[in-house]
């Protein structure tokens, strides 16, 4: 019995190691990825709203290079927490790499998505990083559409992210067509 409780025990850690980002302890990519293909599935099926936020440090960069990377961990870390702690229960939070996070928000317009974004930013922005100080983020929201795909809805939120670094940063910007 105890060679089966091990490779039991095993196993479920060798899923969680594949399931989550290793710095963070929240959903990878991999399994971002995922569940985003799960809830467009959900959205197209039961015409449910289904809304993707994007959210990137600004200025991470100028973080790694004065005060090193171990700073630049320890603010993705402290990050990831402060974003948990004020996610709703059926937000879907992630790591998709470098200083870039997803949250997938089910049954969610893009309106309250927004609102949703907009109190993360300013949490972000009042929160005093151990080191660096005060911190900003920028943040893309794109709403799902019917016969969008992950990188359809992936690339309208990243596009909406691009406008809101590009005009200032420390914005929530909403994906509008050709008019974000």
């Amino acid at each position: 019995f105890l060679s089966i409780n091990v490779d039991i025990t095993a196993k479920i850690e060798l899923e969680k190691m594949a399931s989550t980002d290793k710095l963070t302890n929240i959903y990878n990519r991999r399994m971002l990825d995922q569940f985003l293909q799960v809830e467009i599935e959900i959205a197209n099926r039961h015409k449910e709203e289904l809304s993707l936020i994007i959210l990137d440090i600004d200025h991470f960069k100028h973080v790694n290079d004065n005060f090193g990377h171990l700073a630049g961990d320890k603010i993705l870390s402290e990050l990831s927490n402060i974003i948990s702690d004020n996610l709703r229960n059926s937000d879907i939070f992630g790591r998709y790499g470098g200083e870039e996070f997803l949250i997938i928000c089910p049954k969610t317009n893009k309106h309250n998505a927004f609102i949703l974004a907009e109190k993360l930013r300013i949490i972000v922005k009042t929160f005093e990083f151990d080191k660096v100080g005060y911190k900003t983020v920028s943040i893309g929201i794109s709403d799902f559409q019917k016969n969008d795909s992950i990188e359809t809805l992936f690339k309208k939120a990243d596009e909406a992210l691009y406008i809101a670094k590009n005009n200032g940063r420390d914005k929530c910007i909403v994906y509008e067509g050709n008019k974000v």
